[in-house]
């Protein structure tokens, strides 16, 4: 019997990862992508200042 819920545990505990997994990279991509436009968007506030800002953002974009 204790075979049997050893196993049981084992197949939900794989599940339960693998879902983990996937949220986390759904998450990492969400993420991702929102700093990209956040980045991009201060990159173009800064080169419209013309304030000598434009040649530092875009070593920071890099």
């Amino acid at each position: 019997m204790w075979k049997w819920i050893g196993g049981e545990m084992e197949k939900v505990e794989e599940r339960l990862g693998q879902r983990v997994e996937e949220k986390v990279e759904q998450w990492e991509w969400r993420y991702r992508g929102e700093m990209e436009r956040y980045m991009e968007r201060l990159v173009e506030v800064w080169q419209r200042s013309g304030e000598g800002g434009g040649s530092m953002a875009e070593e920071w974009r890099d």
